[in-house]
């Protein structure tokens, strides 16, 4: 075993062991057999690894893997993605604007269902119908419990903050159908969404479905062209008027 101990005094800085494992500021304790680079903070403060490049700024362009006393960090610093590799190719990055692009480095701009052009925080993008998701329920609990794809809005701005109720009218989550049209694909052919309809209250949310198609000629299914409205009686409204349950 080797030990480094600085000016010769308190406890070893540094000790590989007989086994090869480095230890900073502990006695290594390895991963299995594994060969174990072990740190271990001198406070709650923690412990980290910083990667840095030739001319880079310290503070502004190092990578950072680090975990002190509440949570454990992989940490980018400054504008760089943060990319993952496997068998050799990229498969995934977070980008500088915590972009989740899967498969591929472009994020493109998509429409939401009222024509604004956001960029998703997660982009998935493959050939022919390797471009898909899955979401698989496995279980006996009973036999409602399944795959499920939960779209919601609430009225407070703060991310993470107390739901604020909701009024009539408002739009509660969209699925959207859009194609190439040559340039990029923010036009849509199709769209579903759910919409408050009546007063909501606690516990008390009626809702709506509205389906809108897109005619010949038009950028996008927009409010005009709506196709079938099921609203919170039941009832099923075509755009020539309307057929009870």
């Amino acid at each position: 075993t080797f030990r480094l101990n600085y000016n010769g005094a308190g406890a070893d800085e540094l000790t590989i062991d007989s086994a090869g494992d480095m230890g900073l500021g502990v006695t290594p304790n390895n991963v299995g057999s594994m060969r174990t680079l072990h740190i271990k903070g001198p406070s709650s403060e923690g412990a980290a690894i910083r990667l840095q490049a030739d001319g880079d700024t310290a503070d502004s362009h190092d990578f950072q893997i680090y975990k002190n006393a509440s949570a454990a960090y992989l940490r980018v610093n400054g504008t760089d993605p943060l990319r993952f590799y496997l068998n050799g190719a990229e498969r995934a990055l977070i980008d500088s604007s915590g972009r989740l692009l899967i498969n591929t480095d472009t994020s493109r701009i998509v429409e939401d269902h009222v024509g604004n052009g956001p960029q998703g925080k997660i982009q998935i993008e493959a050939t022919n119908s390797d471009a898909i998701m899955s979401i698989i329920s496995a279980g006996t609990a009973d036999a409602n419990r399944c795959g499920t794809i939960s779209l919601g809005r609430h009225r407070n701005s703060t991310v993470g903050g107390t739901p604020t109720i909701v009024q009539d009218g408002d739009a509660l989550g969209a699925v959207m159908f859009s194609a190439g049209d040559g340039t990029d694909m923010r036009t849509a052919g199709a769209k579903i969404h759910a919409e408050v309809d009546g007063t909501p209250g606690s516990n008390d949310m009626p809702g709506a479905l509205v389906f809108s198609t897109t005619p010949d000629g038009s950028s996008t299914p927009g409010s005009g062209n709506e196709a079938l409205r099921i609203d919170s009686r039941k009832s099923f409204q075509f755009s020539n008027g309307f057929m009870n349950e």
